[in-house]
């Protein structure tokens, strides 16, 4: 299970109700809050581009460490080489971590997706791991 607390900007996977890595986030802010409640992980990417926003919110970013998505509007977890301002809500909704926390959580989460695929969707019926935002 991965918890995720808002307030104090804290990300935390647990095993057996036992915590084993503890993060910083940088959650969603404004119109852009991360979304809460229960969710599973959906799909993971290696990496991916993520374009979004408008304005002087928009973003177009090549090459996102490890997204592990828990909507099917496109919130994940994943790492950040635009910013390391941990901590603090500033994403579009997304849990930002440090790159190497984001490849954690990516390798660790259920179901184990393998090396080689560029994409992968949770198969119907497999075990996911919970995602819970509070």
């Amino acid at each position: 299970q991965i918890q995720v607390d808002l307030k104090q900007q804290i990300i935390t996977a647990l095993e057996h109700g036992e915590p084993v890595l503890t993060s910083r986030v940088a959650s969603g802010y404004g119109a852009f809050r991360t979304p809460m409640g229960t969710h599973k992980v959906l799909f993971k990417y290696p990496t991916a581009r993520m374009i979004g926003g408008s304005g002087n919110d928009a973003y177009d970013l090549p090459g996102v460490a490890f997204p592990t998505f828990i909507t099917w509007s496109g919130v994940a977890i994943h790492g950040t080489y635009w910013h390391n301002d941990y901590g603090r809500p500033r994403s579009h909704g997304c849990l930002n971590v440090p790159s190497p926390v984001a490849r954690w959580f990516w390798r660790w989460t259920a179901p184990v997706a393998p090396y080689d695929a560029a994409t992968y969707y949770t198969p119907r019926g497999a075990a996911a791991t919970t995602v819970i935002v509070a």
